[in-house]
């Protein structure tokens, strides 16, 4: 027996999958910004950030990263059509995608973490990543989490991740390491197109196991998405 879990929309999501590797969704395009490193470098030239750096970028769209996602199944063959029925921010892709998997013949169960969870034996395994890519394509994620993070964004996520998520940690008996400057959070993430520094992440903070789900539901080192995407 093998397990697929849904990746949720934050950084912190948990992937409590099977030997194989599951079949979540690879729309974890998120106001964490991951859908900014799903794709792997492409070796094109990449376009130039607000500070003139240049460097690895993901995909810059739904359609872009629904090729990567198809490139990287190991599914043969070329993609199915599939009709779009919408375009999702990443809440509601979570909520769809439990329905939209029972749909095609893989109802879910939830986890202890609470997250969508398919049990399938390991001849379904390209069934189950199939069905999951159908669901992407039915239900694309709006472009804004795909353009790359503005200078305020960024600001709003450094000042979140220092202003909040770190008091949060502490007030759990937590540690959390000094955050960088602003100017290097910044640095970081125009030098990649993807990567933020957070506290929750990084390698000197020691989690005791006993605390992982408490930290997880109650300290998100990623603020609301009506925060980080105030005009939405």
């Amino acid at each position: 027996m093998v397990c697929a879990t849904l990746l949720t929309a934050c950084e912190d999501s948990r992937s409590a999958q099977g030997e194989s590797g599951g079949a979540g969704p690879s729309a974890d395009a998120s106001p964490s910004g991951s859908a900014r490193g799903l794709s792997v470098e492409t070796g094109e030239d990449l376009p130039t950030a607000q500070d003139g750096t240049r460097g690895y970028q993901g995909p810059g769209s739904a359609a872009d990263a629904l090729r990567d996602r198809w490139e990287y199944s190991g599914l043969p063959g070329d993609p199915p059509v599939v009709d779009v029925v919408r375009v999702v921010t990443s809440a509601e892709y979570n909520e769809i995608w439990p329905g939209c998997m029972e749909e095609q013949g893989f109802p879910t169960s939830t986890d202890q973490f609470g997250q969508p969870w398919i049990k399938f034996e390991r001849e379904h395994e390209a069934d189950v990543e199939l069905a999951s890519y159908i669901c992407e394509a039915k239900y694309p994620l709006e472009q804004k989490y795909y353009d790359p993070y503005t200078d305020e964004q960024l600001r709003t996520l450094y000042d979140w991740r220092v202003k909040t998520n770190m008091p949060c940690l502490r007030s759990h008996g937590l540690e959390p390491p000094d955050p960088p400057s602003f100017e290097a959070f910044v640095a970081e993430y125009r030098s990649t197109g993807y990567k933020t520094w957070s506290p929750r992440t990084a390698p000197e903070l020691v989690v005791p196991p006993e605390k992982e789900d408490i930290i997880s539901e109650g300290c998100p080192d990623t603020p609301p998405e009506e925060i980080l995407y105030p005009s939405s």
